[in-house]
């Protein structure tokens, strides 16, 4: 670690200009965090907050799909196999592996879906104690400090080898609410020696960030799940979401009865192996 410098950009010398890159620094401070929060925790609470509204048709819907396009998959490779002169005989065990194989990624996907939900549930369910509390707002004051003396956007995009050394460790931590780790590697970054650097333009550069991080965040807000943040908080908006999943959950049992029909067809009018002895 004793080769390792922690960067300090100079300020001007004026006093008016200090003020102002000051402030634009911790404009951008304000920004890299925040972009931070949505993607690590604001993101997976909203999701959370969905999944536990309406995650249980969520996870209906996705079986009802997923079973309609096997049964019209089923019926695809029966009637290629009829279609290959091959009427005498259906391998059905065969055609299931194929189909098993195929589908293999659709049933993670439910499985995942339902643990997300399991998850979700457990989450909702937690208490927010006033221990919490205080530990989160540590956790938030240290991010931003560690923010302002490592990122690279703070330094004129200098990824520096205290960066390279910690950064990632500091992203888990926070991601992980681990407010012990954050605070050991302030101490080590701390106790490094200062270098300081003259960054060319530095107001420029900080409103070029600044200007960089403000769309990425109003892209992001577009997005999933965060297009839905204000959404969750109304109840009418829930029950009509609900109400849409049961329409699409009833769409897809209506047309799985159809396709279960033409399933029987097939199977009653062509023997499979299991009868042919």
């Amino acid at each position: 670690m004793s080769a390792l410098r922690r960067q300090v950009v100079k300020y001007p010398a004026d006093l008016r200009s200090r003020e102002i890159i000051g402030q634009l620094r911790a404009e951008l401070t304000d920004m890299v965090e925040r972009l931070a929060e949505m993607q690590t925790h604001e993101g997976p609470l909203l999701e959370s907050k969905y999944q536990v509204a309406c995650g249980d048709l969520e996870l209906k819907l996705r079986n009802c799909h997923v079973a309609r396009l096997r049964a019209q998959r089923k019926i695809e490779l029966m009637r290629a196999a009829l279609a290959v002169g091959r009427a005498h005989v259906i391998d059905h065990e065969r055609i299931n592996e194929t189909l098993d194989k195929e589908f293999e990624s659709w049933a993670s996907s439910i499985a995942e879906l339902a643990e997300t939900i399991k998850q979700s549930k457990r989450f909702s369910d937690m208490t927010v104690t006033q221990e919490l509390m205080d530990a989160s707002r540590s956790i938030k004051t240290l991010y931003r400090k560690l923010i302002r003396e490592l990122h690279p956007d703070m330094n004129g995009g200098a990824e520096t080898g205290l960066y390279k050394s910690f950064w990632t460790l500091i992203q888990s931590a926070y991601k992980h609410a681990d407010l012990t780790s954050l605070r050991t590697y302030s101490r080590i970054i701390d106790s490094t020696p200062e270098l300081a650097a003259d960054i060319p333009d530095l107001e420029k550069d900080l409103r070029q960030r600044i200007e960089h991080y403000t769309t990425q965040i109003a892209d992001l807000d577009s997005k999933w799940p965060f297009c839905i943040r204000n959404k969750l908080k109304v109840g009418r908006w829930i029950e009509a979401r609900r109400g849409e999943l049961t329409k699409l959950i009833n769409s897809n049992t209506k047309a799985q009865a159809i396709l279960n029909t033409i399933l029987r067809e097939l199977e009653s009018a062509v023997p499979n192996t299991e009868t042919i002895h």
